[in-house]
């Protein structure tokens, strides 16, 4: 349908960048180099980099299921192998090289809606070892609670951390989550800088509805320029949580993904769509959907420190995916 109307990706990428600046008002993409046809139009861009879901992909131990990145072993991420840095290095210029002069570029993304559920430490802890994927995260994490707590393994009940973090007044879940992210950050900023240093690195898209917390915001403050949040499950940014963003960072932050479905989308073929699929909530009509951006935009504008946002997705749903039309979610 693309090529029909439009001829061409790279004619489909001007019309659509001229129609979405001039009259719609936005003036930045998120994307790779389809998006890119469309910058000397007049949008910056925001472009991603391979990150830690794409060096477990080539090992092997990546699940990713939707946009959110998964992982094989307990939904642990392999940041702290020793080959996850060198693959980054070598790919990185190869990726975004070609990118570094060219101002119109907003920086770069290197993974989306990475795990930081509260059972991280636990699920690092539980790795099966004998699996030699395992090692590196087997043994950084078990070195990093007893050096932390100044206990023996053995010491240490797996069951019983909340009770050994309410013992030493700190909140051992969150600090390990943090421990992770630095090392991964540690690894993506460098490689990103050393490609293209005057471009920003805008981090991981983080999902809102993951309880990445405290530490893995004060991490992305010190490695990153931006903070990256995908938003769900929200009609609006709660006021405590843009404070947050502010206070664990000490750096602005971007909305990167949002959106709501109409219960009234009709397609070209006269037939309702049944919005199953995607993360945003659903409104009865079209100009419900409008409200609902009116009113989250405004709380980011009322934020002082929210630079932006991305607005997901053009349609309210894919009605040629037959997976999903079919409830199979």
């Amino acid at each position: 349908a693309m090529t029909t109307k439009f001829g061409s990706e790279e004619k489909w990428a001007i019309s659509t960048t001229r129609w979405l600046k001039n009259d719609l008002g936005f003036n930045i993409a998120l994307g790779t180099d389809a998006t890119i046809l469309g910058v000397e139009q007049g949008a910056g861009t925001a472009i991603y980099t391979p990150g830690v879901g794409r060096y477990a992909a080539s090992i092997g131990l990546n699940s990713s299921n939707g946009g959110t990145t998964d992982f094989l072993y307990n939904g642990t991420m392999p940041v702290f192998d020793p080959a996850f840095e060198t693959y980054v290095n070598e790919i990185t210029p190869k990726t975004i090289g070609y990118y570094k002069d060219n101002g119109k570029i907003l920086g770069f993304i290197s993974d989306n809606e990475l795990p930081v559920a509260d059972s991280l430490l636990t699920d690092y802890l539980t790795l099966d070892q004998t699996i030699a994927a395992n090692h590196y995260s087997y043994a950084c994490a078990w070195t990093w609670i007893t050096e932390f707590t100044g206990k023996k393994g053995e010491e240490i009940d797996i069951v019983k951390i909340d009770a050994l973090s309410k013992e030493m007044g700190i909140d051992l879940h969150s600090l390990f989550k943090g421990f992770v992210y630095d090392r991964y950050f540690s690894v993506m900023q460098p490689a990103i800088k050393a490609a293209c240093p005057n471009h920003m690195y805008l981090g991981v898209r983080l999902l809102t509805g993951h309880t990445w917390g405290e530490w893995v915001g004060r991490f992305n403050g010190y490695w990153c320029d931006i903070m990256c949040i995908n938003y769900y499950h929200e009609w609006e940014i709660p006021t405590e949580q843009i404070q947050n963003f502010s206070k664990w960072t000490g750096k602005p932050f971007m909305i990167t993904e949002f959106y709501a479905k109409g219960e009234d989308a009709i397609g070209a073929d006269g037939k309702p769509f049944t919005n199953l699929d995607g993360a945003g909530w659903i409104c009865k009509t079209q100009k419900d959907r409008g409200y609902f951006y009116q009113s989250f935009t405004l709380r980011l504008l009322e934020s002082k420190n929210c630079i932006g946002w991305l607005y997901f997705q053009y349609i309210d749903n894919d009605p040629t995916d037959e997976t999903i039309e079919a409830g199979q979610i």
